[in-house]
């Protein structure tokens, strides 16, 4: 019975050293591309040594070793720089890359503070150009096993990502850390915008579009974060509005049917520049209220008959598209 008990410590023991992810920002990315992501969750101190997993694809991590590497190599170039006065364009360019290398590893630097989320890690990413667009898994492996899995999207529009709560703002006033509650930006269309919502923030992307075309303006946000009806302190529940040129609103959505993330089909009334607005129902905020809003012309299925098929057999089938707002 003891050699019992002290096997399931051991093992109870293990697993709570496994890390958890909380959030991943940005939540997606394009095919062939390099990034910086944040992820953010549980037992993610200390750990210079892991590998992330997109599904069975190694896509980043970072190594203690590499790092003392990096370190040494900015303490040469930096030498060189007090000693030379300038350095020439390609050691420039280099002593850049090392830099933002570095900062990878650095997990506590102007970091704002929250309930959930004690601890996070910053990678660099690099999807395969051969990516199959669509949902997928990531997780960070270390020594102690996988983590939990997360959901990372694979997209085919250009993609524009707001600054992460990671590095803005760099340092606290007085001890707190203070975050503008309200972001705009200007985006060209096709666009998928990566975003983390900030305590009574509204987040506003402002674009051009000509009168007659189609719209769909799309949010995933519960769908990256799954609903627990008693998580505290409470989920995103993510609203949008288009406004005109002059500020009126135009159409306001909070749902699409019964799934919690909201999708507006806009049929563009005039040429002219138009606005996204999106916030929280609440005006609530925190580092993993994330999201990727999409604002194109793109098909989008409201309704499928019949619902099934019988196996084997050719079953012609009706789509919808959406022709609602």
């Amino acid at each position: 019975m003891a050699a019992i008990f002290l096997s399931s410590f051991t093992a109870f023991a293990q697993k709570k050293k496994t890390q958890e992810i909380d959030y991943v920002y940005p939540a997606g990315g394009m095919p062939g591309t390099t990034f910086t992501a944040i992820i953010g969750g549980q037992k993610l101190a200390g750990i210079n040594d892991f590998t992330i997993y997109l599904d069975d694809n190694a896509v980043g991590g970072l190594d203690s070793k590499e790092e003392k590497k990096l370190q040494d190599e900015l303490k040469r170039l930096e030498d060189r720089q007090k000693q030379v006065g300038t350095l020439g364009p390609a050691e420039l360019a280099r002593l850049g890359i090392v830099r933002q290398k570095l900062a990878q590893f650095d997990r506590n630097e102007g970091r704002a503070k929250t309930n959930i989320n004690e601890k996070f890690v910053a990678v660099q990413l690099t999807l395969p150009a051969n990516i199959t667009p669509g949902d997928h898994e990531i997780r960070i492996k270390t020594p102690n096993g996988f983590s939990s899995p997360f959901k990372f999207c694979v997209g085919l529009i250009p993609e524009t990502t707001k600054k992460n709560w990671v590095t803005s703002p760099k340092k606290p006033k007085n001890g707190v850390v203070k975050l503008p509650p309200s972001f705009e930006a200007t985006v060209k269309l096709p666009a998928t915008i990566n975003g983390q919502i900030a305590p009574a923030g509204v987040d506003k992307y402002h674009f051009q579009a000509t009168q007659g075309h189609h719209l769909i303006i799309a949010v995933a946000a519960r769908q990256l974060i799954p609903y627990l009806a008693d998580a505290v302190p409470g989920w995103f529940e993510a609203v949008m509005t288009v406004r005109d040129s002059k500020g009126k609103e135009l159409v306001t959505a909070e749902r699409n049917q019964f799934r919690p993330d909201p999708v507006i089909h806009f049929e563009v009334p005039a040429d002219g520049n138009y606005t996204v607005e999106i916030h929280d129902s609440l005006y609530r905020g925190r580092e993993d209220f994330i999201h990727r809003l999409t604002i194109a012309e793109s098909p989008f299925v409201t309704s499928v008959f019949p619902l099934g098929g019988k196996k084997g057999e050719k079953t012609p089938i009706t789509l919808q598209a959406g022709t609602w707002r």
